[in-house]
């Protein structure tokens, strides 16, 4: 049986492996529900929909990585977020993993791929 981790397990375990390989890289957790008064507050400083999980800034360029599991998709506003930061010529990859050591050696192809 292939055990599936949720989207925000394989972001910590990401996250924990680009701290110990000595990235410089940014996740801010929007996509973590919250509700209220903390998303108006979130907004009011600048969360938008749809932007990629992570950003990895790296020797004069920066790439962003869009996390999800193997069954997750892209929404719409990912997808129109993603697509005007392409047009912009960032560079944003969809990472869809079963796990996290999964999705950190597809990331690390992506960081090392230059």
């Amino acid at each position: 049986k292939c055990d599936i981790w949720s989207e925000d397990k394989i972001q910590m375990y990401v996250a924990t492996q680009a701290l110990r390989a000595g990235y410089l890289f940014h996740a801010d957790g929007n996509g973590n529900y919250v509700h209220g008064s903390t998303a108006s507050k979130k907004k009011l400083m600048g969360a938008r929909a749809g932007w990629p999980d992570m950003c990895f800034i790296l020797d004069g360029f920066i790439v962003w990585i869009e996390l999800k599991t193997i069954k997750g998709g892209v929404s719409k506003a990912q997808e129109l977020v993603h697509n005007k930061m392409r047009n912009l010529g960032c560079e944003v990859h969809v990472v869809k993993a079963k796990d996290g050591p999964e999705a950190w050696e597809m990331i690390e192809r992506i960081l090392n791929g230059r």
